[in-house]
């Protein structure tokens, strides 16, 4: 087998690695907004806030500001794919992931003005994690 025939299937392999490559990516992002659409638009149902905020821990006041992760449960279940969504994949300063967000929420008929996430959770690999989004959605 000849190196040019060898370099010609490492290049067909590369191009096509990278366009699966993205359709990941686009894909993941598509879920992860999708997710923190389909919950925004429950919460908003069930509260009629248009004020939404998911969290995975509770704040344990004192001298020293801690916060203990929430036990999960079918009434946080919610909460935590929310959350969860958006630890692997940000959207906070993903213009792009924003945009998504905003065609995902609009299947609801609904937008937001402004999209926070707090990273207040230290993993036990001295990593930082996402705890606590919200959303201010508009009609």
């Amino acid at each position: 087998i000849s190196p040019a025939y060898m370099s010609k299937i490492s290049q067909e392999y590369e191009s096509e690695f990278g366009k699966m490559k993205q359709k990941r990516d686009e894909l993941n992002l598509l879920m992860t907004c999708t997710t923190v659409a389909y919950a925004s638009c429950l919460r908003y149902m069930s509260t009629g806030s248009l004020n939404v905020s998911f969290s995975v821990v509770d704040y344990n006041g004192g001298y020293i500001d801690t916060y203990i992760m929430k036990k999960r449960t079918t009434d946080n279940e919610l909460g935590f794919k929310a959350v969860e969504a958006v630890t692997d994949l940000p959207l906070q300063h993903n213009i792009e992931g924003q945009k998504v967000l905003k065609k995902c929420l609009a299947k609801y008929s609904l937008t937001f003005s402004q999209y926070r996430e707090f990273v207040d959770r230290i993993t036990e690999d001295g990593g930082r994690k996402n705890s606590t989004i919200q959303i201010d959605l508009t009609l």
